[in-house]
């Protein structure tokens, strides 16, 4: 993990966070805590086994991580449960990757969409938006993240596809849309993170 305020340099492999993902898509890992609703948790494991950096602030007191909602850290501290919200929530992670450098939005897309998008490659992330009463409009709606592990054959039928994994609920190289699962694909968008 990296303090704040410590320069560093990292590399990330979206291969090997792709890899991650279809390794622990349909179970969890047992180095990290799992949530009821897991799917920002399991994509958080998957950037950080692809190199993205733990990002923390310890206490001086105490010598462990804040628990914090301050979208700048992004950790994970399985031995004593504290974690930042961006590892955790979904529109907390978005934030965190395209407000502080680590990715970029790509595109957004309406839940309806099943082409095939250019440019996005292994390990970048998706974020949904269901639009159902009640929910926040735009990012501030994020409640739900997959990544991308792969094109070709999905799970659910579609080829020459872009594939996703998930958490909650555990899917394997399904359509990056969600479009054969997502009842509120009609008022859904997704947000398509690039990680370079």
């Amino acid at each position: 993990m990296f303090t704040a305020g410590q320069a560093f340099a990292y590399s990330y492999n979206g291969g090997a966070a792709a890899t991650y993902a279809d390794t622990y898509w349909s179970n969890y890992n047992s180095n990290y805590p799992s949530f009821i609703d897991d799917c920002t948790n399991f994509v958080s494991q998957s950037l950080y086994a692809g190199g993205l950096p733990q990002y923390v602030y310890y206490n001086l007191h105490t010598g462990v991580p804040e628990t914090t909602s301050n979208n700048a850290y992004w950790f994970m501290d399985s031995g004593n449960v504290n974690y930042a919200y961006s590892w955790t929530v979904a529109a907390d992670l978005y934030a965190h990757l395209t407000q502080y450098g680590y990715g970029t939005l790509y595109a957004t897309h309406p839940g309806t969409d099943t082409v095939l998008m250019t440019g996005m490659v292994k390990g970048d992330v998706l974020f949904y938006n269901w639009g159902e009463a009640g929910n926040p409009s735009g990012t501030a709606g994020i409640n739900h993240a997959t990544i991308q592990t792969g094109y070709g054959t999905t799970s659910d039928s579609y080829t020459n596809a872009n594939y996703v994994d998930s958490h909650t609920n555990n899917r394997y190289h399904v359509l990056w849309s969600l479009y054969t699962y997502n009842t509120h694909r009609a008022s859904t968008t997704i947000y398509l993170v690039h990680i370079p």
